[in-house]
């Protein structure tokens, strides 16, 4: 074990670094995607806060389950999943699309 810790020790410092980065890019390349999702902020009809929230949601279930679907290649038991993953964000993203709907901005 001992040839394995010096690597992993000697390697840390930059594989600390190169996770720190993907990291901020992660969250950067999300809160674009909830920028565009909650912008114009009038059109929610809710806190800016829960707006923010329920964009996020939609955005991290939408990655997940396309993860778990694609790359995962997680086995799906119904005939339309993607009809379900709208279903699920239409209930996120409903005060938005209500408002809209509604002739809001």
């Amino acid at each position: 074990m001992a040839p394995v810790r010096r690597v992993a020790d000697a390697a840390a410092p930059a594989a600390l670094r190169s996770l720190g980065e993907g990291r901020v890019q992660y969250v950067e390349a999300h809160e674009r995607y909830v920028a565009m999702l909650v912008g114009p902020p009038e059109r929610w009809g809710v806190d800016p806060a829960e707006a923010r929230q329920r964009a996020l949601m939609a955005v991290l279930q939408t990655e997940s389950f396309f993860a778990a679907w694609i790359a995962v290649e997680w086995p799906l038991e119904t005939a339309d999943p993607l009809r379900l993953l709208a279903d699920s964000l239409c209930h996120l993203l409903a005060p938005a699309v209500e408002n809209d709907s509604a002739g809001g901005a």
